[in-house]
């Protein structure tokens, strides 16, 4: 019940670990998106997070807006409860925190409301889950 984080999704990475999962940045409209998205999406590996409205062309995203932060924290509450699961259940769960963080600072302008919760609930992820620092000498 690890939570690790990677900075680039690769392919061959589904087959380090029968227990391993990956989060990824899913649009609310739930289409688009490069090929690491498209493949998560088809695979049981992939465990989405809501974070943008919808992708559009190569590299662009349309924000979430406060208008709908409320179907929005019901869509990434379901989704941070099955995160909890895979983790309380042993799985190993990889998290993109570059490009997450880089959607929450888009979210603070366009839905305060659906950054803040997004950010409180992944501070509890990381809290619970994630191994402690190590330093080394």
């Amino acid at each position: 019940m690890n939570l690790i984080y990677y900075a680039n999704f690769n392919p061959s990475m589904q087959f380090l670990n029968p227990n391993t999962f990956f989060v990824y940045v899913e649009a609310a409209q739930e289409r688009g998106g490069d090929a690491g998205v498209i493949q998560l999406r088809n695979s049981q590996k992939g465990l989405p997070l809501t974070l943008i409205e919808q992708y559009l062309q190569e590299g662009l995203v349309g924000n979430l807006q406060g208008e709908t932060s409320e179907r929005d924290m019901r869509t990434v509450e379901e989704q941070f409860q099955k995160i909890n699961f895979v983790l309380r259940s042993g799985g190993i769960v990889w998290l993109p925190s570059r490009e997450i963080q880089t959607q929450i600072t888009c979210l603070e302008k366009s839905s305060p409301k659906m950054a803040g919760y997004a950010l409180k609930r992944l501070e509890h992820l990381t809290s619970n889950f994630s191994p402690p620092s190590i330093e080394l000498p």
